[in-house]
């Protein structure tokens, strides 16, 4: 959306002439896979914060107890990584809209 390709702007209107072109742009993949690890870390926290929930209520601490240890390991693991490719989408958007003033955020 943020990095048109496949169109042109016809009266107005965005018009697009190549549908393969307009999903396959180049910054693509890398917004698939930042989507891609929202998700995951949206699924870690909500696990994270059930078990939690279980452990304070002392009900099935076992299993909750791991399940707690693995999504608060692994979103450790994934929040930074997160950050990093939302920085390398904020570059690929710079590149392909640099009349967007985005010189405050992190690296170039």
């Amino acid at each position: 959306m943020q990095t048109p390709a496949g169109g042109e702007m016809v009266n107005g209107k965005f018009m697009v002439r190549s549908y393969l072109e307009a999903i396959l742009n180049p910054a693509a993949l890398n917004s698939w896979f930042h989507m891609i690890l929202a998700i995951l870390e949206t699924a870690l926290f909500v696990t994270g914060g059930i078990s939690a929930w279980y452990l304070l209520n002392k009900r099935h601490q076992a299993f909750f107890s791991k399940s707690f240890k693995t999504a608060i390991a692994l979103a450790i693991l994934i929040t930074p990584l997160q950050i990093v490719v939302g920085n390398f989408r904020r570059v690929s958007l710079h590149h392909s809209l640099p009349s967007h003033n985005l010189s405050g955020f992190l690296f170039h």
